[in-house]
């Protein structure tokens, strides 16, 4: 028989939090619970994606001055008790049109995906093409996107 394991929960209530300079959290009203257990303890995801980034300048070595980086683009909230999503609170960091991959198509990517993936980016910002050190479907998709990216948004030329 399986057995789940637990934390126990030491639960600090909002009017015990304050801080030197008076600032506490006193009221529910500011604070996220759980609409299914009412818990107020919960995990926040960070959402990774590719975005495009027009600057100013140019960088040394780059085509033009869009830039395109891994990034967080936002987070979701989970409940820590219940495991149910806050579906009422999701934070964005990006317009939805700067970026180019989001959460969805990189969710489960891992660390040396993640350093393959900024290396290909460096690549494409400074060749508009690149060119991954193996094979997998993120690469594939990623230059896909990219590409089509690139067509949608001209840049008004070189630095």
């Amino acid at each position: 028989m399986e057995t789940e394991k637990r934390i126990p929960e030491l639960v600090i209530i909002p009017s015990q939090i304050s801080d030197k300079n008076n600032f506490g959290i006193n009221t529910n009203s500011n604070m996220i619970s759980c609409y299914e257990c009412n818990s107020s303890l919960c995990y926040i995801k960070i959402n990774w994606g590719i975005v495009a980034e027009d600057y100013d300048y140019g960088i040394l070595g780059n085509k033009d001055n869009r830039v395109y980086a891994l990034r967080e683009i936002g987070f979701s909230v989970y409940c820590a008790k219940c495991g149910e999503f806050n579906e009422n609170y999701c934070k964005d960091f990006y317009p939805d049109d700067k970026i180019i991959m989001s959460d969805f198509d990189l969710d489960e990517i891992d660390e040396d995906e993640r350093t393959e993936i900024n290396l290909c980016l460096n690549q494409f910002n400074q060749k508009k093409d690149f060119t991954a050190r193996y094979k997998s479907h993120i690469f594939i998709e990623l230059k896909d996107k990219l590409m089509e990216y690139e067509k949608k948004h001209k840049t008004n030329g070189k630095i």
